[in-house]
């Protein structure tokens, strides 16, 4: 029965059972329900005629007489009628483990009615169990949301806390494994070196059990999400080789990596967490291996139905693994030996996250290993082929990088770890430590680029930036960076919907740092950007991507591209005119899917400034944030009509250069 259902024949029942009694004459009525155990409850009835306070009183004394023979009766049944004036009777409910109804009445029930009665009351005990049943729902319904609306604030409490041990514990670490590394770079003794090595090693081991728990956190309340990219595969591969093979070759062991020819230059996946299911591989392979050989292979499978994927292979000599542990290497928590967790160390979880990571990118993890021999830990990935080539990333060479960097930071410690990091790339560094003192900066003078920490006393780095991009005139278009201990999705959504341009999450590591300098800062003697693709929009953007638009250029000919060109523009016009409609009638769902369509079809051809502004509507919308959606859709407007221009005029210059070279 459903439970509109039960309502109404609660409502019913109660508006038409008392007038059905009273038509029979009936001064007094009560029902007695079954418990649990089906029998009849010694509880106090319900009476059904409230009004009769006094026969209802007598009804009551009777029953406290009869309650317990009333299950071993033969009903109906004619109860015993003491001196109040009244007969009473009892029936049987439903299937006679129901309960019972009791009627008291100034005249005798006649033989026939009693019998006409009796299917009545049936029907009436089938109502009064639905009736009960029902608000036995009702009630496991409440304690049900109770306990949800409980388990959602401890979750909550939860990711806060996290948040928070994130932040307070990152910061530290921040300055612990960077000014040590910077410290080795000076000019130290052999013990000094030694000392400040074991500090460095330290940092770099609590960094990594941070990371540990928090990567399992995010993975277990759903928020680890998969970001796909066109990754080269052997740059990748090979410096993750080169991270451990120092490491290897410190123990005395060897170290090797093997890429099969027929393995793809590049391949569509998370490259943050592919590689990191690789350094716990490599990590665990090292760690574990006293003597012989620890070697990476990477081939692809053979063929399958749904296709060829590819193979991964962390071969080691290592200690192994006996048969019985096998099946216990991918549970979280789990170590092998209270012996070897003393020996090696390790949270437990560096497998666990490994094979949650590999199942979020749609493939397969095991292991095979012989007790005292050494182990091969293996994982595959569904390998597609790519629509086209992409050129891998060049390395960042930081000598290139150069300008005026405001860093906007409270802690005393992490300025004095970023201003080296940037002085020692030839950045010229401005340092405040306040939001309101960053607006005064940019508005005193230019900067190439702002470094804003998010988490600061008085105004925070997200309100800092929202005043950034409200002043008028060039400061407004700086490019903004947010530096943050906090590792959470919601935290970068929170960052880019306050106009923030990209994000570092601390500590600060030199190569992800430089990596950010090159892309938002100019590297010392670029040329050859057409004039459409060096302009920019208000957020500092470049609108077009010049590697992108060559390499359309390079893959296709010159009547395909114009085709590529007419079907963006339209398809793009379309879609924002209907993300506009969606804004007007609140379809929040519909309009995060045209966003992430403007998204796909402007990165695909090369409008940076587009695919950027209609990534950060997908994500805010997503995220169910609402307010500030219409000014991102007037600024997407805008956007788009200045990459549409642009593109015009890129392909312009481009017909028009071709037309000289012909001549």
């Amino acid at each position: 029965m459903a439970i509109g259902e039960s309502l109404e024949m609660d409502a019913m029942l109660n508006h038409a059972i008392p007038i059905f009694l009273r038509g029979l004459g009936c001064a007094t009525a009560a029902v007695l329900l079954c418990g649990g155990d089906e029998e009849v409850a010694e509880a106090d009835p319900v009476f059904i005629l409230p009004r009769a306070a006094k026969h209802n009183q007598q009804l009551s004394d009777i029953l406290g007489r009869y309650a317990d023979q009333l299950p071993q009766m033969t009903l109906p049944a004619v109860l015993a009628s003491p001196s109040t004036g009244l007969h009473y009777y009892a029936w049987h409910l439903c299937d006679g483990k129901s309960g019972a109804l009791l009627l008291g009445r100034s005249t005798p029930i006649p033989q026939a009615l009693q019998l006409e009665i009796a299917p009545l009351v049936y029907k009436l005990g089938h109502a009064l169990k639905a009736c009960r049943q029902f608000a036995s729902l009702q009630a496991t319904q409440q304690e049900m949301a109770r306990a949800r609306d409980a388990a959602q604030a401890a979750n909550r409490a939860k990711s806060n806390f996290l948040a928070t041990m994130s932040h307070e514990i990152r910061t530290p670490l921040n300055a612990v494994i960077n000014l040590s590394e910077l410290l080795l770079e000076s000019e130290l003794t052999a013990r000094q070196r030694e000392l400040v090595e074991g500090i460095c090693q330290g940092g770099v081991s609590l960094f990594q059990l941070v990371n540990d728990v928090l990567d399992f956190s995010k993975i277990e309340a759903g928020k680890m999400e998969i970001q796909y990219s066109n990754v080269a595969l052997r740059p990748l591969l090979e410096g993750v080789a080169n991270l451990f093979e120092q490491q290897a070759t410190q123990k005395g062991l060897q170290f090797g990596l093997s890429i099969a020819p027929d393995v793809p230059r590049m391949l569509s996946c998370d490259q943050a967490r592919l590689r990191q299911v690789l350094q716990n591989l490599l990590s665990n392979a090292v760690k574990f291996t006293e003597r012989g050989r620890v070697h990476m292979a990477v081939r692809m499978t053979e063929p399958n139905p749904a296709g060829r994927d590819l193979m991964f292979q962390i071969i080691d000599s290592g200690i192994g693994i006996r048969e019985e542990e096998q099946g216990k290497l991918f549970q979280e928590f789990h170590q092998m030996d209270p012996a070897l967790n003393r020996r090696f160390g390790g949270s437990g979880l560096g497998l666990a996250i490994a094979a949650r990571l590999v199942q979020m990118m749609e493939g397969a993890i095991g292991c095979q290993s012989r007790y005292g021999e050494g182990s091969t830990f293996w994982f595959t990935l569904p390998y597609q082929r790519l629509a086209q080539s992409v050129s891998p990333p060049e390395a960042v060479v930081a000598s290139q990088l150069t300008g005026k960097i405001l860093l906007v930071e409270d802690s005393p410690t992490n300025q004095m770890v970023a201003s080296a990091l940037l002085a020692k790339v030839g950045c010229q560094i401005t340092v405040v430590d306040n939001g309101q003192d960053a607006i005064a900066a940019v508005t005193a003078q230019p900067f190439d680029l702002v470094l804003m920490d998010v988490s600061m006393p008085g105004m925070d780095g997200l309100e800092a930036t929202r005043r950034i991009r409200g002043i008028m005139g060039p400061p407004s278009a700086v490019p903004i960076i947010a530096m943050t201990a906090h590792a959470f999705a919601e935290d970068k959504a929170a960052c880019l919907a306050a106009g923030m341009n990209d994000y570092l999450t601390k500590p600060l590591h030199r190569e992800q740092l430089h990596a950010m300098l090159a892309r938002w800062l100019p590297a010392q003697g670029a040329s050859g950007l057409g004039e459409a693709a060096l302009l920019t929009t208000t957020q500092g953007v470049p609108l077009l991507d010049e590697q992108v638009l060559s390499q359309l250029a390079n893959d296709t000919s010159e009547l395909v591209l114009r085709k590529v060109l007419d079907l963006f523009l339209n398809e793009s016009s379309n879609n924002l005119t209907a993300l506009q409609a969606c804004l007007a009638q609140q379809q929040w769902a519909q309009l995060t899917k045209l966003a992430h369509a403007i998204k796909s079809s402007a990165g695909a051809m090369g409008a940076k400034a587009l695919h950027q502004i209609s990534s950060q509507l997908e994500q805010v919308s997503r995220q169910g944030e609402r307010e500030g959606l219409a000014a991102m859709c007037a600024e997407l407007a805008q956007v788009q009509a200045d990459t549409r221009e642009a593109l015009l005029a890129h392909f312009h210059d481009r017909s028009a250069q071709d037309g000289v070279d012909k001549s």
